[in-house]
């Protein structure tokens, strides 16, 4: 508004005018300098052509919410900016969404599924291990069941004693959880195997 008055000019303004009043516009108070990467042009100081505007939205979600607990938010605004891109001008475009939390969640919830894959992987790794070093399979799904109910204990002390949310940290964690209880329990059955006892 201050710019205007000082200028003696009112809206729409000429394009000759508009990039030094963008300009002043945006050094006029400190307050406003946090808007400037919200405005792109061809040229510097805001001259040439605009080639794009953002809008900066904050949602009231808690920073500290893990990558499925963000999905669900994730998913309404992908149903949004789908609901703006269905027939947008074509002098505006489309509208596209980046945030780094989406980022994140994207990068963690790729984690989380390798780390799945992973888990059941080293799982199978360690059952064929098992069963060609005793050539037993029932000993072998002993060692399994009980490599399974380590990890799944150990887990549930994790996330339901501690409170952790299954991140990216927690997703490497339970791939170390398999290597560190394979060793003890293919040893135990190992040992089983080449008992001498026949009870």
């Amino acid at each position: 508004k201050q710019t205007m008055e000082a200028t003696n000019q009112v809206f729409p303004v000429s394009k000759t005018l508009f990039p030094s009043l963008l300009d002043t516009f945006f050094n006029a108070d400190s307050a406003l300098a946090v808007y400037k990467k919200d405005i792109g042009t061809s040229g510097e100081k805001y001259e040439g052509k605009v080639q794009f505007t953002a809008l900066t939205f904050k949602i009231n979600v808690d920073g500290s919410i893990g990558a499925l607990g963000l999905q669900p938010y994730h998913k309404e605004w992908v149903k949004f900016v789908e609901l703006l891109n269905k027939d947008p001008p074509e002098y505006i475009g489309k509208v596209r969404m980046i945030s780094s939390a989406w980022t994140k969640m994207d990068t963690e919830l790729g984690i989380i599924t390798s780390t799945i894959t992973s888990y059941f992987s080293s799982n199978a790794i360690c059952l064929i291990c098992v069963l060609i070093f005793t050539g037993d399979l029932v000993i072998s799904l002993f060692a399994m069941l009980s490599i399974f109910l380590i990890v799944t204990t150990l887990m549930g002390f994790l996330f339901a004693v501690l409170g952790y949310t299954f991140g990216a940290i927690e997703a490497v964690g339970v791939t170390i959880f398999v290597g560190m209880s394979v060793d003890y329990a293919l040893h135990m059955a190992h040992g089983y195997h080449s008992a001498h006892g026949r009870s």
